[in-house]
């Protein structure tokens, strides 16, 4: 072979690969190819500005506003956002089956139904206008003949799901939901029928009655109503003539919603007289638009509320782990609790410091004063103090939140707190006791039981250690009935006096318990049952003294020395029966018959 002739071939093989990396961008496959070949429209990715339709039926106008859906022509209203955007991507997906020309322009589009069409489309797609034109169907029927400009021999054969849509009612496009707003952003809500007038007025994230009592509104009865009218559907369209209102006994609505809402249109609606044509539904219009249409008459059960359903039954409005202090006065008893940093408090009256509280009975008796339920509205004021038994209240509780960092409107505040409510309540009256929670001066009536917490003692609320020694246990003594045993710690371990092989476990473990005392429940300075001799009686080396009966199933102690108070408590059995343990390790140890 010339030796020219591997060099000329491959010079001409790297020419053929750079024409191909030149082209090769502009070049489309052959899925791209076909797919093209087959789509009837380009149709720019942008949005629909308007869609119009003409067919056999009816003509109509879809607008996009806001990216909301209406139909602006022949009845302005809301049109059904669904169905539209599922007929914007019908057009834009609309596939010819084959594509041919007509003998002529006029004659020859005859036989295919497209002189004149059955149904004609128009939109516009960012400025671009298209049009569709629907003739009859093919002989098979499962395609219709159509073309894409007026006055063209150009004929395609498309699916004809196309025309069956196309072919509906403006009615078809309307919006079945019969009030289009946010719940979100409704901000006032007006309820009127013949007799009563109900509004209610949204301030940051709660509801207030503001008509006919300025008192706070019930959220999730407010929810309801809005979630009510945002789900109601209409069932059919009556009418688009509103000049005979009283037919359908609109004229003098049995209820009317109105909603205000924020950066919005409002939305309205009454309500009239039954549909004879449809049981259980009732005519409804919106003001603003000719229409009649009717609804379920189920709607009303959750709109026509009286104002004493929708006020808000909580007695207290303050949410419980707001509250950082909190103060229960009882005739001349306090007890006061600060939480810090997320632990509770004790405030002794007439003393500096704080001591420890019982977390979860401080927490127990927070929550259930916010939980309080009232179970009925008694007055919308204090008229006679005496003859509610507020003159001189039972109980008074103080609900103190964080201070926030505007002032206060009226409100106490001390050391970083704010005084959100203050309840007063009244002696027993049957079974209700009469409430006032200030500043807000309705009278309110709760059941009796539902206050028994307010009848709490000092010693529920105090920490459960029983006593703060000075350093772990090195020496006790036990007592059981006759016998008493003394023991101490060394460098080798526990030794008892007099001495005896000593359970070394048993007495380390006694002497951790004795350091680390806790109360099961503090029961009070004096008990209801007399109690015999302990059974058994430990004595600490710093002067610290520990009683413990047996009572039934239960173990009572009494605490002396090492700050502890004079509070009978009640043990764990668990705790009862480790103390009770024999700690000398002989047989003849003394045992007694009741132990744990």
């Amino acid at each position: 072979m010339n030796r020219v002739t591997p060099i000329l071939l491959a010079t001409l093989c790297a020419l053929l690969a750079a024409f191909i990396l030149v082209v090769e961008k502009d070049w489309r496959s052959t899925d791209e190819v076909r797919d093209r070949a087959t789509r009837l429209y380009e149709i720019p990715e942008g949005d629909v500005a308007w869609i119009s339709v003409k067919n056999p039926r009816d003509r109509f106008l879809l607008k996009k506003a806001d990216g909301r859906w209406r139909i602006a022509e022949p009845v302005e209203m809301a049109a059904d956002d669904g169905a539209v955007e599922a007929l914007v991507r019908d057009i834009r997906g609309l596939e010819f089956e084959r594509q041919f020309d007509a003998p002529d322009i006029e004659k020859g589009l005859e036989g295919y139904g497209l002189a004149p069409p059955t149904v004609v489309l128009r939109a516009r797609w960012d400025g671009e206008e298209i049009e569709l034109r629907l003739g009859a169907r093919t002989p098979m029927g499962a395609s219709v003949y159509a073309q894409t400009r007026k006055n063209v021999r150009r004929v395609y054969a498309i699916g004809a799901d196309i025309l069956e849509t196309l072919s509906l009612p403006s009615s078809s496009w309307r919006s079945r939901r019969l009030a289009d707003f946010e719940a979100e952003r409704v901000e006032e809500i007006r309820l009127l029928d013949p007799t009563s007038k109900v509004r209610l007025e949204r301030r940051g994230d709660r509801w207030t009655l503001k008509t006919p009592i300025s008192a706070r509104a019930s959220a999730p009865r407010v929810r309801a109503i809005l979630s009510a009218m945002a789900r109601a559907q209409i069932e059919r369209f009556v009418a688009d003539d509103d000049s005979r209102l009283q037919d359908f006994g609109l004229r003098e609505p049995r209820l009317t919603v109105h909603l205000e809402v924020r950066d919005g249109d409002d939305a309205e609606v009454q309500f009239g007289a039954e549909d004879p044509e449809r049981p259980g539904a009732m005519f409804a219009r919106r003001p603003g638009s000719a229409s009649i249409v009717s609804v379920s008459t189920n709607l009303l059960a959750e709109l026509a509320i009286t104002a004493e359903a929708l006020r808000d039954r909580r007695l207290i409005p303050v949410e419980a782990q707001a509250v950082e202090r909190v103060v229960l006065t009882r005739g001349p008893l306090r007890m006061e609790a600060i939480r810090e940093k997320g632990t509770w408090k004790i405030v002794q009256p007439g003393e500096l410091e704080m001591s420890p509280a019982n977390d979860d009975a401080v927490t127990r008796f927070v929550r259930r004063c916010c939980e309080l339920q009232v179970s009925r509205f008694v007055a919308d004021a204090v008229t006679d103090p005496s003859k509610l038994g507020l003159d001189k209240p039972a109980a008074r509780v103080e609900l103190w939140t964080k201070a926030g960092p505007e002032p206060s409107d009226g409100q106490t505040e001390a050391g970083g707190r704010r005084l959100e409510a203050t309840l007063l309540v009244s002696p027993p009256a049957d079974d209700l006791r009469h409430c006032v929670v200030e500043p807000e001066p309705f009278v309110l009536g709760v059941a009796v039981t539902d206050l028994a917490h307010l009848e709490a003692q000092p010693w529920d609320w105090r920490g459960t250690a029983v006593w703060h020694l000075d350093g772990p246990v090195r020496a006790f003594s036990v007592q059981r009935g006759a016998t008493t045993c003394r023991l101490s710690r060394s460098r080798s371990g526990w030794v008892a006096d007099p001495p005896e092989k000593v359970d070394q476990a048993t007495a380390a473990s006694i002497s951790d318990l004795l350091a680390n005392l806790r109360a099961q429940a503090w029961l009070g300075p004096t008990l209801t049952q007399k109690l015999d001799a302990p059974d058994l009686t430990f004595a600490i080396e710093d002067g610290a003294i520990l009683r413990i009966w047996r009572d039934g199933p239960r173990w009572i102690a009494w605490a002396e020395g090492g700050g502890a108070p004079d509070l009978f408590f009640e043990m764990s059995s668990a705790e009862a029966g480790l103390l009770g343990h024999p700690v000398l390790d002989v047989p003849s140890s003394p045992r007694p018959t009741d132990a744990p």
